[in-house]
């Protein structure tokens, strides 16, 4: 008997592995408005950020080394502490404030647009950590797929079982708009250019089966293709000028269900780190990155530049306004807010005036009507400045009509190596819009030979979900989900 309880006890007694939870929506006290984006630190260098809606919650455990008061700050609003039990309440109320400063003090620096844009580029060096760092981070993606048309149409065809009936029946069935979100809360190691990743916790939710994609439209295909394909058989897919070889493996052909399953789990482990690793280098490297679409800085010439207002951000940190607006070879117009003392970038809110890219050519039209987004930095203990917030929403248009063939040749059969060919037109159209939001939870300062020591990419707990599950992220922080993801369900047939 004492075998048993003396762990109960022992449990009785513990402390709770999971901390206390805060959670609240940050509101306009004079238009009771939410206030989205506004910043809620708890600890030193960590803190999280209200949603689009105004709704935060943090986690604190046992281990967090909490300050004394929580404070929240925001553009317009200023900063301010609050005692940690507020921050339970059902709502927050902050009065916005006047920041904007006398005339008189509003161009004593004597300085104009282009010549602190000059200072920031001067002083980026200085500025931003350029040691390694370490952050922890949550990162949502939302992403939005919308097929306008899609037809196949039968030239001519060798193959009896494609015909236009069947290729009629799979137009048909594609779904015409899917919706994939992606939530990741993991570890970050930057340095100069290059990241390492360790992904914690992650979630998908999409149906799986019924996704609106031209890849979902070409995997059909491939599938009709690869039933009626020999087994040394090779095809050339030939589209305008532009011809591809490309060779199905058949060994599975006729296997009802592939045994590895363990190695296929491994596959979608790698390719979704893989993912993720390529998205957060777009994040981390989007204003001061070589590659970089955020050009403002780098290639200023390209830009107007006018010095709106100096204003007063929290009682501490004066911020230059300067909004810029494209010349005939940029695209992206918006707003800079540049600290007065070290010319630091510290806020960038853009949109595009033309498409970034645009491509037409042999019935292909392709453009990116919408870039925009918001860019937060914020210093770090050693005086430092990082990456501490991203929202960037993105949106891309397909259209293609373009005639399609498919050749099936093969070596070894005797006379002619070419044994079938359908040639196909093909007419399609897609709408489709991405939007990420991402925040450091925590930043430290690293070390070159810690960050080479550290592990390669791992990644933790990755799930499919068919509905958004708030219990999954129990006990952890992140950025609190929409009305839209909370209500994200993947339709179930009867």
């Amino acid at each position: 008997m004492k075998q048993f309880l003396c762990p109960l006890l022992f449990f009785c007694f513990l402390p709770p592995l999971f901390g206390q939870r805060y959670a609240s929506q940050v509101i306009d006290a004079t238009t009771k408005a939410p206030i989205p984006y506004a910043t809620i630190q708890y600890g030193q260098e960590m803190g999280t950020i209200s949603n689009e809606d105004g709704y935060f919650s943090f986690e604190i455990d046992r281990y967090t080394k909490r300050l004394d008061s929580a404070y929240i700050s925001c553009m317009g609003y200023g900063k301010s502490a609050y005692a940690f039990h507020k921050l339970q309440q059902d709502s927050i109320l902050i009065a916005p404030r006047s920041t904007t400063l006398a005339e008189v003090e509003l161009y004593g620096e004597g300085l104009d647009a282009d010549e602190i844009i000059a200072r920031v580029k001067k002083m980026a060096p200085e500025n931003y950590q350029q040691l390694p760092v370490k952050k922890k981070f949550f990162l949502r993606q939302s992403t939005h797929d919308e097929i306008d048309r899609a037809e196949l149409k039968v030239v001519s065809s060798s193959i009896d079982r494609i015909h236009q009936y069947l290729l009629d029946s799979i137009t048909k069935a594609l779904p015409k708009k899917s919706t994939y979100h992606a939530e990741t809360l993991g570890h970050l190691y930057k340095n100069k250019d290059s990241i390492k990743l360790t992904v914690l916790r992650a979630a998908e939710l999409y149906d799986k089966a019924h996704q609106a994609t031209f890849d979902a439209l070409s995997d059909k295909l491939e599938k009709i293709i690869k039933a009626n394909t020999k087994a040394d058989s090779y095809y050339k897919i030939k589209t305008g000028v532009v011809s591809t070889k490309f060779r199905f493996d058949n060994a599975n052909k006729n296997s009802k269900k592939d045994p590895n399953t363990a190695g296929l789990k491994d596959l979608i482990r790698t390719n979704f780190l893989s993912r993720r690793r390529e998205r957060l280098k777009l994040i981390e490297f989007q204003v001061f990155g070589k590659k970089s679409r955020f050009d403002v800085i780098s290639k200023s010439k390209r830009y107007v530049f006018t010095l709106v207002e100096i204003i007063d951000q929290d009682g501490e940190n004066r911020q230059y306004v300067i909004d810029f607006s494209p010349k005939k070879t940029a695209a992206l117009s918006g707003r800079l807010f540049i600290n007065t003392h070290d010319f630091a970038l510290t806020r960038v809110t853009f949109t595009n005036e033309k498409p970034l890219k645009r491509l037409k050519l042999l019935g292909i039209d392709y453009n990116e009507p919408l870039y925009q987004g918001t860019t937060v930095y914020s210093k770090m203990k050693n005086g430092k400045y990082e990456l501490s917030f991203s929202k960037l929403e993105h949106h891309q248009y397909l259209k293609a009509e373009r005639p399609l063939k498919i050749v099936e040749k093969n070596k070894n059969t005797k006379g002619r190596r070419q044994q079938n060919e359908v040639v196909l037109e093909l007419y399609y159209t897609e709408k489709k819009s991405h939007t990420f939001e991402w925040v450091a939870l925590e930043s430290k300062a690293g070390s070159q030979s810690a960050f080479e020591l550290l592990p390669e990419d791992l990644v933790g707990d990755l799930t499919h979900l068919n509905k958004y599950d708030p219990a999954y992220w129990q006990g952890y922080t992140i950025i609190e989900p929409n009305k839209a993801l909370q209500a994200f369900e993947v339709a179930q047939l009867d």
